[in-house]
């Protein structure tokens, strides 16, 4: 028994040793088997080429804006300012997309819906009568009874009617709006592109999206910066700070280019807000007597 018990101790040992050298080979191929599979992984992700985000912008001199969403699964798409219809038929023709248009003006809808209506794509396109900001309620709205440029031409509603006007009222109508804000529309839904065109109030509108944006559920967001027609020009450098910090990356469409800042520096390309809202509040746009100063358009998207 005193024997047994004396040669059992370097078995015992020779054993630990298989047994650690065992869980040591183990790991070595389980790193070598993981290695080969990351390797193998990265060698069959998909590399992408990026095209112009400008492209993507509502209107201007690079907009390939119909041809990109061609190219797009059907998806969903916010068209805030309908003004006559136009942009609505226009993005629901453009691959099948389902489209939200949105115009308070009373004196617009029939025109609006007609246009829906004579393009075929009725079963594409709903029409809401409703201004859009970030509260819901109601609200004073002005419409504008001259042409712009066209003072003899009596009209109920141009492109520029708005919450507040900065010209002389005696040119508009004042009347009452139903007030809503866009995440009572989208709910739980992605959106592929949203424009908006709130002649000054663009910022309240995003800002009542606020849940989609929050969430990253709208790949593309178009919308005008006119210091000349909102109360406040800061809003908008407080909206594109707002935007950047949930991962969105905004392009100008056309102010770099009219002032021929566009390629000639790295530091003019990448402006802060601020400085770019500064810049463009201190231009001059003569519009009913009034200087409403000069616009642009703005494309973010998550890159």
């Amino acid at each position: 028994m005193a024997f047994s018990l004396l040669g059992s101790t370097p078995l015992r040992k020779k054993k630990s040793w298989l047994i650690l050298l065992k869980v040591v080979c183990l790991i070595a191929i389980f790193f070598l088997v993981y290695s080969a599979l990351r390797d193998n992984l990265r060698s069959k992700k998909q590399a992408y080429i990026y095209g112009n985000p400008l492209s993507l912008c509502n209107t201007g001199y690079s907009s390939n804006l119909e041809y990109i969403l061609a190219l797009r699964k059907p998806g969903l798409i916010l068209d805030v300012g309908s003004f006559d219809g136009g942009d609505a038929v226009r993005y629901a023709r453009s691959g099948g997309h389902r489209v939200l248009t949105f115009e308070p003006v009373p004196s617009k809808a029939s025109a609006i819906i007609e246009k829906i209506q004579n393009s075929g794509l009725g079963h594409l396109i709903e029409f809401f009568p409703v201004a859009l900001s970030n509260y819901t309620g109601t609200a004073d709205f002005y419409v504008s009874k001259t042409k712009l440029g066209k003072k003899k031409m009596k009209v109920s509603g141009t492109e520029q009617d708005a919450f507040t006007v900065p010209w002389d009222k005696l040119l508009v109508d004042k009347i009452s709006v139903e007030v809503r804000e866009l995440d009572e529309f989208i709910k739980f839904e992605n959106v592929l592109y949203l424009k908006v065109d709130a002649q000054g109030y663009d910022a309240q509108v995003l800002f009542g999206a606020r849940k989609a944006i929050r969430e990253k559920r709208i790949s593309y967001i178009n919308f005008e910066i006119s210091p000349g027609l909102t109360p406040d020009p800061t809003v908008y450098a407080e909206l594109l700070s707002w935007l950047g910090e949930f991962g969105y990356f905004c392009f100008d469409c056309k102010f770099f280019k009219e002032q021929g800042l566009r390629g000639k520096s790295e530091n003019i390309l990448k402006m802060p807000v601020e400085t770019f809202i500064s810049t463009l509040n201190q231009t001059k746009l003569l519009q009913r007597g009034v200087n409403v100063k000069k616009y642009t358009d703005m494309i973010c998207t998550l890159l």
